[in-house]
């Protein structure tokens, strides 16, 4: 998915609406900034209807189509990208893209 406002491409909506760059490269703050937590609560809110309503209507049958395979892939790249996200946070290390790659 490619965000407009993100220097390289975003891996989800969340991180594309939650995405800042770093002050050297924004020169002025824009209005979209002030938004952006009203932004990310409201598409975390509508996320969470939606599993209300799938849930009311009892639509978990849906997911006997899904293979293990898929689920276990599907959860475990999500646990990956969560972890090597909080990386440098909990090592105090600082990252730097250079293109489009970690460096």
């Amino acid at each position: 998915m490619s965000c407009p406002c993100a220097p390289r491409p975003c891996g989800s909506v969340l991180s594309c609406l939650s995405h800042r760059p770093p002050l050297s490269v924004r020169q002025q703050p824009s209005r979209a900034d002030d938004k952006t937590p009203q932004l990310v609560g409201a598409v975390t809110l509508m996320a969470g209807v939606l599993f209300l309503v799938l849930a009311v209507l009892k639509m978990g049958w849906i997911s006997r189509f899904l293979s293990k395979a898929v689920i276990t892939g599907f959860l475990l790249g999500a646990a990956i990208e969560v972890v090597v996200g909080e990386l440098p946070k909990t090592t105090g290390t600082e990252v730097g893209l250079r293109g489009r790659q970690l460096h």
